[in-house]
């Protein structure tokens, strides 16, 4: 049983060519189809339908299928046989088949088109489009899969710049830090590695605070009540830290 077909379209004013595939309709439909369509479709094919005329172009039958997915391999071994997907040669954007893989041409024309679209203003237009307006929260399944994607993820610096000094100045709404607070509650993080400790070391080392950040402490701790186990953990580390205050000045003699 014959499922669909693989047909050839000629431009015969240039010799051009396009290779498509059809399982609804004739192919001779499925050229109607194109040419109506092409107004509203900015493909190379549509461009070339709106330029040169439905005169211009031929359809031929290349070759039957019995399924959708033989019918899938048949049209692109024929993009490929007939080099269709090359500008030089025919007007096929896809290498076929229901993937819809783009050419190495239409990928840099893509990517060309966006670094034109996305300029300066037009990014900020589309940031005071969506200033205020409140996304709906992702399901669990979302928020895992994003999760699994960023795992071992690491920013370049150049990346890791660039993110510093968009954030450098910024404050945190008293509903922004409530909502990180009770997203934190009850979690434990894991321990620190001794590299991880000794960055934090370096990156603090030398640096003061000043008495409004001191305020700021120490108004945050007021009226909060450590448990034992926390007292427990201070004494520990600050007896620690005496047995190697003790160890310097013994080597120091």
């Amino acid at each position: 049983m014959i499922v669909g077909t693989v047909y050839l379209v000629t431009n015969v004013v240039n010799g051009k060519i396009y290779v498509g595939k059809t399982e609804a309709c004739a192919i001779e439909e499925r050229l109607r189809q194109h040419i109506a369509w092409a107004p509203y479709y900015d493909t190379h094919f549509a461009h070339a339908l709106c330029k040169y005329g439905a005169k211009s172009f031929v359809v031929e039958p290349i070759v039957t299928a019995n399924s959708s997915k033989k019918l899938n391999e048949l049209e692109e071994y024929w993009i490929l046989k007939t080099g269709s997907y090359k500008p030089e040669i025919g007007y096929n954007m896809t290498m076929g088949g229901d993937g819809v893989i783009p050419t190495e041409e239409t990928r840099k024309k893509m990517s060309k088109s966006r670094c034109a679209i996305m300029t300066p203003e037009f990014r900020k237009k589309i940031s005071e489009s969506l200033c205020g307006k409140k996304r709906s929260p992702f399901s669990p399944e979302t928020c895992r899969k994003m999760s699994e994607g960023q795992r071992g993820r690491v920013h370049p610096p150049e990346t890791r710049r660039k993110i510093s000094e968009s954030l450098r100045g910024k404050a945190l709404s008293l509903e922004h830090c409530r909502k990180i607070s009770e997203g934190q509650c009850g979690k434990k993080r894991r321990p620190f590695s001794q590299e991880h400790r000794r960055k934090i070391s370096e990156g603090q080392r030398g640096k003061t605070l000043s008495p409004e950040h001191c305020r700021k402490i120490s108004e945050g701790h007021r009226g909060k009540t450590l448990s034992p186990e926390h007292v427990q953990a201070i004494r520990d580390g600050w007896a620690r830290r005496r047995e190697r205050l003790a160890t310097l000045k013994e080597n120091a003699a």
